[in-house]
């Protein structure tokens, strides 16, 4: 993924009739910021999310890829619902297939729209670098892992189960009242999505090297043993811990 035509905003063109929109906050307002990231969660699932649900069809999420995962989210997923990102594109339509050459599977549309494993890699990789989506696929090496792992997939669905709490509120909130944020409330709506989480994460750092930078030089800090470079906020976040 090119980051810096990301932050600009541009979209992803898989091909003349498959691209992804990236998303403005006003995008998601409209949409309602529930419905708009439970699509997200759809388009980026992959089967260690879905442990204990897969488990309870009969299916080893182990055994599972990616592509197949987006495949089974796929058959659900109407324009109406991810109309913001894709467009027309109806992936509820599409019909998984496999080559007879090679056997690899993939998925197609009335009007020959083709989605393999390498193009679903893209979209799926652009959408979670949109949203600072990291995923970890999780697999057991022995039945006792695999046992605990689902347990622990089926605790954390339980405790999601409660009212749902805006994430982007408190970080709209805080950027319109930030000194060192350039838009007002009316202004921020149309900021990209991927740009306005950079904001969020830069103007975090930033203050965060200001404290730290305030700390090395009042001699709050042992010089001797502080790495200087957590003082560089000109950084690329993704590197930073």
């Amino acid at each position: 993924m090119d980051k810096l035509q990301i932050y600009f905003g541009n979209d992803l063109v898989i091909n003349e009739r498959l691209r992804v929109r990236q998303p403005t906050l006003r995008d998601v307002i409209q949409m309602g910021e529930e419905e708009y990231y439970d699509m997200v969660f759809a388009l980026t699932a992959i089967s260690s999310d879905m442990k204990s649900f897969l488990w309870d069809q009969g299916i080893d999420w182990c055994e599972v890829s990616d592509f197949e995962m987006f495949y089974m989210f796929s058959t659900v997923m109407t324009p109406e619902s991810t109309g913001v990102l894709l467009g027309d594109i109806d992936l509820s339509s599409f019909k998984m297939c496999q080559r007879e050459e090679d056997g690899e599977l993939f998925m197609v549309n009335k009007d020959d729209i083709i989605i393999d494993k390498y193009v679903h890699k893209r979209i799926f990789d652009f959408v979670c670098t949109v949203h600072g989506i990291k995923k970890k696929p999780e697999f057991a090496a022995n039945k006792i892992t695999k046992r605990v792992l689902i347990e622990d997939d089926r605790a954390q669905r339980r405790r999601k189960k409660k009212e749902y709490e805006s994430q982007l509120f408190p970080l709209v909130s805080a950027m319109v009242n930030s000194a060192e944020f350039k838009y007002n409330i009316e202004t921020v709506q149309d900021m990209k999505l991927f740009a306005f989480m950079d904001s969020v994460r830069r103007i975090q750092h930033s203050r965060h090297v200001a404290s730290l930078t305030e700390a090395y030089y009042s001699g709050n800090i042992d010089t001797d043993k502080f790495d200087t470079r957590k003082l560089e906020w000109l950084c690329d976040l993704d590197k930073t811990k």
